[in-house]
């Protein structure tokens, strides 16, 4: 049968034309299955006690949660990381919703969405929280001691 090698074929090209359209190498957290849906820190992975103000992470309405009209992703550098010497992760990200995109009429919060975080960890102890002022916030906690 010959439809098997063409299937592949386009799967292949399919695979690396998305590949090619990053902007930048795959960060770790790319590894886990829905990677267009993620939310959350993109980078290197950080040693304990790091902390940074401009990390670079994405919020937004991505994913099956959202109608596909109302997706997008927004790249943000204001954004807090710190990693505390026992690994207790803290993400908060700060956006604005896109131009052309409807503004909600109250705020909107959207829990326990998956949230990358440094060295391919993730979490639900997340929330991203849509205002009527077109802001965007994105908080994210892991506690690996499950304090």
């Amino acid at each position: 049968m010959r439809t098997a090698p063409l299937t592949l074929a386009a799967v292949l090209l399919a695979t690396l034309t998305a590949a090619a359209c990053q902007d930048g190498p795959l960060p770790t957290a790319a590894k886990v299955s829905s990677p267009r849906y993620h939310v959350g820190y993109k980078g290197l992975d950080v040693p304990l006690g790091f902390v940074t103000n401009d990390a670079e992470c994405h919020v937004g309405k991505k994913g099956d949660r959202w109608p596909v009209a109302e997706q997008y992703d927004v790249k943000t550098f204001d954004a807090h990381l710190g990693v505390t010497p026992s690994g207790v992760v803290t993400l908060v990200c700060h956006g604005e919703i896109p131009a052309g995109q409807p503004l909600p009429e109250r705020a909107e919060v959207e829990k326990g969405v998956l949230c990358f975080l440094p060295g391919q960890r993730e979490t639900r102890d997340a929330q991203e929280v849509f205002t009527p002022s077109g802001e965007i916030t994105l908080t994210c906690h892991l506690n690996p001691n499950g304090e």
